[in-house]
């Protein structure tokens, strides 16, 4: 017996995230693992969300309505209810900042 829940996104929003530009799937769709793991892999990845870039996850997140983590190719996030953490690597650029 297991106390670990599944966390999947909600089938009327995943229709979303696949019309949506630079929606890549879900965190759990990208990783690897033993099948003994895949309860732990869908508790902590289920509902994480991956795209492209920093504008299309909010774009994503805003059609959501900021429900799920949203997590970009740079490593950026945006968090549940919109507020955002930056995976910006020195001398690139993000539209999180005012530099190029």
């Amino acid at each position: 017996m297991s106390v670990l829940e599944d966390h999947l996104v909600e089938e009327d929003d995943w229709v979303v995230c696949e019309h949506s530009q630079g929606f890549l799937g879900s965190a759990d769709q990208f990783v690897d693992n033993d099948e003994e793991f895949d309860g732990l892999r869908y508790a902590l990845l289920g509902n994480v969300l991956v795209c492209d870039t920093l504008l299309n996850a909010n774009e994503l997140s805003k059609r959501l309505k900021y429900r799920y983590k949203i997590v970009t190719l740079d490593g950026d996030v945006v968090h549940k209810g919109g507020s955002m953490s930056g995976g910006k690597s020195k001398g690139s650029y993000s539209p999180m900042t005012t530099e190029k």
